[in-house]
C-alpha cells in the first residue's frame, strides 16, 4: 500500500533544541526536508565524523587480533547475519559514554599498532641475518679480530672445486689456512686467511675458479656468538609482543563494547547534527520543516507536549513542482517483495503498489524455472532454519520469507513437472519438460499473456484512479480484450469453438483499436493512417511475450542439468566397484547442490528481469523518492530495549 505523508512544520524554541532534536530522532516519523545550511555546526560536525573515523579504527585494529574460538554452525551463521546485538537502557549509554575517554584508546592503540610494525620490521631483518649467518655457521674463526691484523688478509665466499683449488694453491704458497664451511659437487663456501705477501696470486688463483667473495661476513666476529645473540634478541622481541597483544586483549575485553556503543552513538550525534544544519533559525525560534504521516501527527503532538508548551505544528502547502515522497506500507503478506521493488526503484505519487501483483508472478515464475520437487524441499527447509535462527531480528527475517515463498512455489512446479532430485516421478507427473518442450514452451506463453493482460489491467485501474476513464477504455481495456480472445482462439480446440468465430473474436478489438487511435490527431486525412500504425504496439507486446520462453529454458536446463548429474553418478558406480559407490555419492551431492546454487541464482534473475522489463513498466511510472524518517539507525544496539 502506498501512503502520502504530508508536509509540516515544527516550530520551536531555540533554547530547546535539544530537547525536540533527541525526540524527533527517537520519534522516528518525521523525514526532514533541507531547507537551509547553516555553518555555526560545521566544526562540530566534522569533531564527530573524526570521532567516528577513530572509533572505526580502532575497532578494525582489534578485529585483526581475534581469538579463534569454536564456534557452533548456528551460532556462526547468525554472528553472520545478525551481529553483535547490545542491549541497554538509554541512560545507562549516557552513562557509559561520560565515563568513556575515546582519545586516550585511540592513543594506546596508535603507540601499539606502530610498536608491532618495528617488531615486525625487526623480526624480518633478524630472520634474513639469522638465514645468513646459519650459512657460515661452522666458521670458526673470530674474523672481526682477524681482520685488526695486518700480516692476515681474509677471504670468505663460494669458490668453484675446492679440492682442485686447494692444490692449486699450495703449490704458489704454504703461508694461508683454509677451512671448507660448505661444501657440494660443484661449489662450495670457504674462509681463506694468507699472508698480504701472495695477495696478487692469490688473487688471480680465486679469480680463475670463480671465486665470489661475501664481503658480509668478513669483519664478523664469531659466527656461533652472533647467532647467540640473534636469538635472544628475537626471544626479547617475542617478549615484547606478547606483552602488546596481551595489552590489546585487554582493551579488546574492557573497551570493545563500549567501542561498539561510541559507534552508533556518535552516529546518532551526526545524524541530529546534520538535521540541525538544515533548520531554518531565527534569534529565538527553529523551525524543522519536513513530512510525515497524516495519522501519526497527532502522536507527535502529544510526544512534544510531554517535552514543552512551546511549539506549534503547522501544515504546508506544496511549492510549485515539489512531490512528497513514498511511504512504502505493504501488507504483511506481501513484505517480502519489498526488497525486490528496492532494486527496481519506488513508485511516484500517482502510481498504485505493484508489490501485490509482482510478487506472485515472481514467485510463480522462479518456480517454473527450478521445477525440482527436493531442490524446493531443500530451499523449504533452510529459509525454515533461517527464519527460526532470526526470529528476533526483523530487518532481516521479512525478506527470508520471499525465499521460503520461493521454495514452496518450486515444491508446487516440482509435482507438476514429476521431477525430484532430477528423477522423474510418473505418478504424479502432468508435464515432462524433456519430454514435451512444446507443451511448456505454450505455458511459458501462457503464462507471459496472462501477466500482460494484469500490466494492461493494472494501467487501466491507475488511469481510472487519476480520472483518465476514456483513454483507459480505449486504450488498455481493447488491448486485454484482443490478449483475452487471443488465449480463447488458442483454446478453441477445448471450447469447442468454430474457428471462424475465433477468428472474427481475434480482429474485432484489433479493428476497435485501430478506430479508437483515429482519435489522436484532428487531421482527416491522417485519422487511418495513425490508426493503423497504432497496431505497431502489438510488435512490442509479441516480443514480450516471447521473453517468457526464458522460463522453458531455464526449467528446462535445471532438469537436464539434474539428470547429467544422476546419469554420471550411475555410470562411476557401475564402472568402478566398492569405491564408486563413495565417488558416485559425492558426484550426486556435490553435483546437484551446484545445480542447486546455479539454477536459483537463474530463476532469481530471469524471474527479476520479467518483472522488471516486461511487466512494471507497462503500468508504473516510478521516480518516486523513499521516505527516509529521522531517526536513530544502529548496527550494535538493540534499539528496541532503550526505553527510558
Amino acid at each position: 500500500m502506498i501512503k502520502i505523508p504530508v508536509k509540516i512544520g515544527v516550530l520551536f524554541l531555540k533554547k530547546e533544541k535539544e530537547e525536540i532534536l533527541d525526540f524527533l530522532q527517537k520519534n522516528g516519523s518525521l523525514h526532514i526536508i533541507e531547507t537551509k545550511k547553516e555553518k555555526d555546526k560545521r566544526e562540530e560536525l566534522i569533531d564527530i565524523e573524526t570521532k567516528i573515523a577513530k572509533i572505526k579504527f580502532v575497532l578494525s585494529f582489534l578485529s585483526l587480533f581475534e581469538e579463534k574460538k569454536k564456534v557452533r554452525l548456528k551460532d556462526k551463521i547468525q554472528e553472520v547475519l545478525v551481529g553483535e546485538r547490545i542491549c541497554l537502557r538509554e541512560k545507562e549509554i549516557k552513562e557509559r559514554m561520560e565515563r568513556f575517554n575515546l582519545n586516550e584508546i585511540v592513543r594506546i592503540c596508535e603507540t601499539i599498532e606502530g610498536n608491532l610494525a618495528q617488531i615486525e620490521k625487526l623480526q624480518k631483518e633478524l630472520k634474513e641475518k639469522k638465514e645468513f649467518f646459519e650459512k657460515w655457521k661452522n666458521l670458526p674463526y673470530d674474523l672481526e679480530q682477524i681482520s685488526k691484523i695486518e700480516s692476515l688478509r681474509v677471504f670468505c665466499g663460494t669458490i668453484k672445486n675446492i679440492e682442485l683449488f686447494e692444490r692449486e694453491l699450495s703449490k704458489k704458497t704454504n703461508l694461508y689456512e683454509l677451512k671448507a664451511i660448505e661444501q657440494n659437487k660443484n661449489e662450495g663456501k670457504i674462509c681463506l686467511l694468507y699472508h698480504p705477501s701472495k695477495e696478487k696470486e692469490i688473487k688471480e688463483l680465486l679469480k680463475k675458479f670463480g671465486a665470489i667473495e661475501e664481503k658480509e661476513i668478513e669483519n664478523s666476529p664469531l659466527v656461533k656468538k652472533e647467532l647467540e645473540k640473534i636469538d635472544k634478541e628475537e626471544k626479547r622481541i617475542l617478549k615484547n609482543k606478547e606483552f602488546l597483544l596481551k595489552k590489546i586483549n585487554e582493551i579488546k575485553k574492557d573497551y570493545e563494547q563500549d567501542l561498539k556503543i561510541a559507534f552508533d552513538y556518535f552516529n546518532w550525534k551526526k545524524r541530529k547534527t546534520e538535521v540541525e544544519l538544515q533548520l531554518l533559525k531565527g534569534d529565538l525560534m527553529m523551525l524543522a520543516v519536513g513530512w510525515i504521516e497524516a495519522g501519526k501527527i497527532k502522536e507527535l503532538k502529544e510526544g512534544l507536549a510531554k517535552i514543552t508548551k512551546n511549539f506549534e505544528i503547522l501544515k504546508l502547502k506544496l511549492e510549485k513542482g515539489e512531490e512528497p515522497p513514498i511511504i512504502l506500507r505493504p501488507q504483511k503478506i506481501f513484505s517480502p517483495g519489498a526488497p525486490l521493488l528496492e532494486i527496481y526503484g519506488y513508485p511516484g505519487p500517482k502510481d498504485t503498489d505493484p508489490l501485490p501483483f509482482m510478487l506472485p508472478f515472481f514467485v510463480l515464475f522462479f518456480g517454473f524455472c527450478l521445477g525440482d520437487l527436493g531442490y524446493g524441499i531443500l530451499m523449504t527447509l533452510f529459509s525454515l532454519f533461517l527464519i527460526k535462527l532470526l526470529k528476533r531480528n526483523h530487518g532481516l527475517k521479512t525478506p527470508l520469507y520471499l525465499l521460503l515463498y520461493c521454495g514452496i512455489s518450486t515444491i508446487i512446479m516440482g509435482i507438476l513437472f514429476g521431477s525430484f532430485f532430477g528423477i522423474e516421478i510418473q505418478k504424479i507427473q502432468l508435464i515432462s519438460l524433456a519430454k514435451s518442450p512444446l507443451l511448456g514452451l505454450f505455458l511459458s506463453l501462457v503464462l507471459g499473456i496472462i501477466q500482460i493482460i494484469c500490466a494492461l489491467a493494472i494501467k487501466m485501474y491507475v488511469k481510472i484512479k487519476n480520472n483518465l476513464k476514456k483513454e483507459a477504455f480505449l486504450d488498455e481495456f481493447l488491448w486485454i480484450l484482443f490478449f483475452i480472445n487471443l488465449l480463447v482462439f488458442c483454446a478453441k480446440d477445448l471450447l469447442n469453438l468454430p474457428e471462424k468465430i475465433a477468428k472474427y473474436l481475434l480482429f474485432i478489438p484489433l479493428f476497435l483499436i485501430v478506430l479508437s487511435n483515429t482519435r489522436k490527431t484532428k487531421n482527416i486525412l491522417l485519422k487511418p493512417f495513425v490508426g493503423i500504425i497504432s497496431l505497431q504496439d502489438s510488435i512490442g507486446y509479441f516480443s514480450d511475450i516471447l521473453s517468457y520462453s526464458r522460463l522453458l529454458a531455464l526449467g528446462l536446463a535445471t532438469s537436464i542439468i539434474a539428470f547429467v548429474v544422476n546419469l554420471t553418478s550411475q555410470i562411476i558406480k557401475d564402472m568402478i566397484p566398492l569405491l564408486g559407490i563413495l565417488i558416485s555419492i559425492l558426484i550426486l551431492i556435490g553435483g546437484h547442490l551446484f545445480n542447486f546454487v546455479i539454477s536459483s541464482l537463474g530463476a532469481f534473475i530471469h524471474s527479476m528481469r520479467l518483472q522488471f522489463v516486461e511487466f512494471v513498466p507497462k503500468f508504473m511510472q516510478g521516480g518516486g523518492k523513499k521516505f527516509i524518517p529521522f531517526c536513530r539507525e544502529t548496527k550494535y544496539l538493540e534499539l528496541s530495549n532503550l526505553a527510558n
